[in-house]
């Protein structure tokens, strides 16, 4: 079992054909704790980077389920959030992208159907939608991310 600790948002959020789970649903096989079957997930799960599991001591209201989004690293300039919908877009959520920026990290959230684009100097809004376009594709064989 992962170091989730009881965060379960990508359980929640994501959108899992595999499994016939669709966006902001609860997933069959999640308990709360976790996934009943982390060891055997679908790659489509397997295939997704928590940027908070990355981090070796990570403060606790950064996890995903404290902050209300979910961040994974798309390249070395790019980080893509998923926002909880059902809660209001934290202050926490809010520093962490000032935080990714000042890194000179650019940010995209997703909340609902709509994306929201935190650029650094250099990275336009039409060059962050490529590479995040291209990464899903390549991991996920779609640019249609949990949707």
């Amino acid at each position: 079992m992962p170091k989730c600790n009881g965060c379960t948002l990508c359980c929640y959020l994501f959108n899992i054909p595999n499994l016939n789970k669709n966006s902001n649903t609860e997933c069959y096989y999640c308990n709360n704790i976790g996934c009943s079957i982390y060891n055997n997930r679908p790659d489509y799960c397997k295939g997704f980077n928590c940027a908070y599991l990355q981090q070796k001591n990570p403060d606790i209201r950064l996890r995903p389920d404290k902050c209300g989004v979910v961040f994974e690293k798309i390249n070395d300039w790019l980080f893509h959030g998923t926002m909880d919908d059902r809660n209001q877009f934290s202050d926490t959520a809010k520093a962490q992208i000032s935080a990714f920026n000042k890194q000179g990290y650019s940010v995209v959230i997703k909340l609902k159907d709509k994306k929201y684009f935190f650029p650094t100097d250099g990275n336009t809004i039409q060059s962050i939608i490529l590479a995040l376009n291209k990464f899903l594709r390549v991991k996920y064989g779609s640019s249609n991310l949990h949707n």
